[in-house]
């Protein structure tokens, strides 16, 4: 039988506490929505690491990651959305796309932080997870993603400690 997982709405999250910690996030989701590599390799640790389960590639190392982010921001810069949330405890964002003036959802990022840099980033490009965090499929109009932590209970998911969907590896 398989473990059961209980989600919180992505909306229940806790605010980081540490205003240095939610300088960096809200740092990282104007540099990512920018497609500003330059402002993002600022956040990042020497040895951060890029996952996109379920997809076996992933990327280790600053200026490897940068190739790789460099290559696929540039032509959505201006066209993302990203709006604050938490997976098991963690700092993450709901990625939104502009689809015909429409912002639909695409993507959710999971980031790990140590001294205050980004360590790694988990990108689940699986816009039906939104569903299981009780997010909308799409922002509504005029709705910018560009918004504060909210300030409310803590979102945590039960059974397991991976940044990322039940199932999904450590």
């Amino acid at each position: 039988m398989a473990a059961q997982h209980e989600f919180t709405a992505w909306s229940s999250h806790a605010e980081p506490a540490e205003p240095d910690l939610r300088a960096v996030l809200d740092r990282f989701a104007a540099a990512w929505e920018d497609g500003d590599v330059t402002a993002l390799a600022a956040l990042l640790r020497e040895d951060v690491a890029l996952e996109m389960p379920p997809i076996a590639t992933w990327f280790s190392g600053r200026e490897t990651v940068l190739g790789y982010v460099a290559s696929h921001l540039g032509a959505t810069a201006g066209r993302m959305r990203l709006v604050p949330a938490a997976a098991n405890g963690q700092p993450a964002f709901a990625v939104y796309r502009d689809a015909d003036g429409v912002y639909r959802a695409h993507a959710m990022i999971i980031l790990t932080l140590a001294e205050g840099l980004i360590t790694r980033i988990v990108t689940f490009l699986e816009p039906a997870l939104f569903r299981l965090f009780g997010l909308d499929r799409e922002l509504a109009p005029g709705q910018s993603g560009r918004r504060r932590w909210p300030a409310s209970a803590a979102d945590r998911v039960q059974g397991g400690s991976s940044p990322g969907p039940p199932g999904s590896p450590a």
